[in-house]
């Protein structure tokens, strides 16, 4: 069973085996077509010999699941999904389908207790809801008689789901919920999750369905310190925590596109012995030419030229002169724009489509054609919502606090709407322009929007006209968007490297030091590389000149993170590693 498969110090495995037997010989006067699936513990040794087996059918009734319908192909009556060893060398495992949760006498057998369910032999203390359907019992390092799992919540009304630690005191039978984590608003996820306490005291969390994060990290005053999801969703059984012992053989690079530079961001995780590292880039892949060096894990590239591809890779140089493997290669268009430049590219489309994709979702059919610098939609079939139907542009970068006015013309054969957009990519879309529908008719509109940009930066949004909905052929041009300028000298940092963050990576505590031209309200604030808020590290009033902020990272999980540093005229970030 894919469950669990758990390897002991001693070099043995802990398995769930799956036995299968027709309902009838366990219940004459059952269904002759059910299968009854039955879950056992088998121990193995190195050489994979059988040195302990527990048989679920000398144990488990029928009647003690809550799959009570035995009219089904397949009775999954039990449905293990974790085995663990307990500090006294007997196993704890967790049964989906009775809600319990059960100790094993490791040489006899026996059952020695069941936490939760139909033969529930606990009372609870302060939680009358109990547990169900829950998944990775676990005892918790350093705290015998303590014990934590997640439980999904499937029979509580309404349904959430949480992480919780019990204190069981098998003398007088009585289990005591000590901590507990629910997300406000709640969050239920109908199957799998896990819940890890940490070293530190925090509790590492796996929602488990695909709709919701898949590592949620808490203190034990339930502050959320780090947050992490995958695009697009998808499914995840367990997520774990470890130490990493390695290290990566050649650098991470992630080059980050702004309007006025190319940022890279580099670490080859795990390596001590790391000198400094060299920045190669060029027009075309090959050859690539050494750009700059640099011991900082980051670097700005200010002077490539505007309007071209570049590829980047990065190699690192150990002590003893060494050069490890280049990264992977990374294609950037290079913009070094000017507040008041078209971000749009191709925007009068005299490029042909290049820079441009026109998509097609679910039922939709429909395709493009370029006429007099003039984008035509030609819709066949326009799906059911106006996002069937899409032509959009990538990679566009938006600044934090900055505006922006997006303009374009359009008409269409009929009297129809069309919506435009600046989104986020993938699964969890954030439309960054709250711009709503348009309507259009047989002379040209001019669309303009102004809005200003609210969320974190997102150097690679999406452009997107979406067109479904409606099979009323239409048609844009003159696409532009602009970040405002505005009059006058604003208030800003007197140059990059004067925003700096040491040491990086940070242990117990970071400093931040920044320079200002004149009195200032600062706000400063970390962030998880997917944009959830960590902590607002300052918020205050600050003087012209340098000024240093000590920032306690001791409560921070291990991991990157990126610094915010704003006032409303200027904003700036940096990533910033902690490791403990």
């Amino acid at each position: 069973d894919q469950h669990e498969f758990l390897l002991l110090q001693n070099g043995h495995a802990l398995l769930i085996a799956i036995e299968e037997r027709p309902l009838i010989q366990i219940d004459p006067e059952g269904n002759p077509n059910t299968t009854v699936i039955g879950n056992h513990i088998q121990e193995l040794d190195e050489n994979g010999m059988l040195v302990f087996e527990w048989l679920c059918w000398d144990h488990i009734n029928l009647e003690d699941s809550y799959i009570e319908n035995q009219d089904v192909l397949e009775l999954d009556y039990i449905h293990m999904n974790s085995i663990a060893v307990d500090y006294d060398g007997h196993l704890l495992i967790s049964s989906r389908h009775l809600s319990e949760c059960t100790k094993i006498n490791r040489q006899s057998g026996d059952i020695i207790w069941r936490l939760g369910g139909k033969n529930n032999q606990f009372d609870f203390i302060n939680d009358p809801d109990q547990i169900s359907s829950q998944h990775d019992f676990r005892p918790v390092p350093d705290k015998p008689g303590h014990y934590t799992l997640f439980d999904n919540g499937t029979q509580k009304d309404p349904k959430y789901s949480r992480a919780v630690e019990f204190k069981l005191d098998t003398v007088n039978m009585l289990a005591e919920k000590v901590w507990e984590y629910r997300q406000l608003p709640d969050r239920y996820s109908r199957l799998m999750g896990n819940a890890q306490r940490l070293p530190n005291g925090n509790t590492l969390i796996n929602w488990g369905d695909p709709t919701l994060p898949k590592i949620t990290e808490v203190t034990e005053d339930s502050i959320v310190v780090y947050e992490a999801d995958f695009t697009p969703a998808m499914i995840n059984y367990r997520t774990f925590r470890f130490e990493f012992d390695g290290f990566m053989l050649a650098p991470n690079l992630v080059a980050e596109p702004y309007p006025d530079r190319v940022r890279l961001l580099f670490n080859k995780f795990g390596d001590k012995g790391v000198d400094y590292y060299n920045i190669y880039g060029g027009e075309s892949p090959e050859p690539l030419v050494w750009i700059d060096s640099t011991s900082r894990t980051w670097i700005d590239l200010s002077d490539l030229e505007a309007s071209t591809f570049f590829y980047l890779e990065v190699t690192a140089m150990d002590t003893s002169g060494l050069e490890s493997p280049p990264s992977k290669l990374e294609k950037v268009y290079v913009r070094n724009s000017e507040p008041g430049d078209n971000l749009i590219i191709n925007g009068d489309f005299s490029d042909d489509q290049n820079f441009w994709t026109h998509k097609n979702d679910r039922d939709a059919s429909s395709s493009g054609s370029i006429s007099d610098s003039t984008y035509l939609f030609n819709i066949e079939n326009a799906g059911l919502v106006a996002s069937d139907v899409q032509l959009y542009q990538s990679n566009i970068p938006l600044i934090e606090g900055k505006e922006y006015i997006l303009e374009l013309d359009a008409r269409a054969d009929a009297g129809r709407t069309i919506n435009v957009e600046l989104e986020s990519a993938g699964s969890n879309r954030i439309n960054y322009s709250r711009h709503g529908h348009s309507y259009i008719t047989g002379q040209f509109t001019h669309i303009a929007h102004t809005f200003t940009m609210q969320k974190p930066n997102d150097l690679k949004a999406n452009f997107v006209i979406n067109g479904g909905g409606s099979d009323i052929d239409f048609e844009v041009r003159n696409i532009t968007l602009r970040q405002t300028v505005i009059s006058g000298t604003p208030q800003k940092l007197r140059s990059e490297a004067d925003f700096l963050c040491y040491p990086n990576p940070a242990n117990k505590e970071l400093n931040i030091s920044f320079e200002l031209e004149s009195t200032s309200d600062i706000h400063m604030q970390l962030f998880s590389l997917t944009g959830q808020l960590i902590e607002t590290v300052y918020r205050g009033r600050q003087d012209p000149g340098h000024q240093e902020i000590i920032f306690d990272t001791e409560k921070l999980a291990s991991g990157a993170y990126m610094l915010h540093l704003s006032n409303g005229s200027f904003s700036n970030s940096r990533v910033v590693l902690i490791q403990h």
